[in-house]
């Protein structure tokens, strides 16, 4: 075997050992899902930003265990006013929370999300999502919870 030959091996050789320190897939990330509120009144069907009856200025969501507010987003969107929790499922987490309105408690919310990294590939597994104290009606095709009030 010739210097280049040799040469040629010992690169190849250290080349393969480099690979190892590597993983053997890419890595991924998952966002956790957004829950998108539609709340609408019961009788008419319609949305009550939209109606007026509600103003969105005085919508809290509370995490009574922590007493925090959780942040939320407004979206106007074809005459349906949505509301977008988009804080939760970032970390693993356990809530109940207080949907109000002024100081009327609208309804409870109860979440539970766990945030995995498997198969090189970060994502949220919700556990227990339970709404109480109004219907309402979830569809995860479109990500969109109606609340009706």
């Amino acid at each position: 075997m010739g210097k280049i030959d040799k040469l040629f091996l010992l690169l190849f050789l250290i080349s393969l050992l480099g690979c190892t320190n590597t993983k053997d897939c890419p890595t991924c990330f998952t966002p956790p899902n957004f829950y998108v509120f539609d709340l609408v009144d019961t009788a008419s069907g319609e949305n009550i930003f939209s109606q007026g009856v509600y103003s969105v200025s005085e919508i809290s969501f509370l995490d009574t265990g922590t007493g925090k507010e959780k942040s939320f987003d407004f979206i106007a969107e074809d005459q349906r006013n949505l509301i977008v929790l988009n804080s939760i499922g970032w970390e693993s987490e356990n809530l109940e929370i207080e949907v109000k309105h002024s100081d009327d408690v609208l309804f409870h919310l109860k979440i539970e999300v766990e945030r995995k990294s498997e198969n090189c590939c970060s994502f949220t597994q919700e556990y227990l999502f339970e709404i109480s104290g109004v219907s309402y009606e979830r569809d995860n095709t479109k990500e969109l919870i109606t609340i009706f009030l």
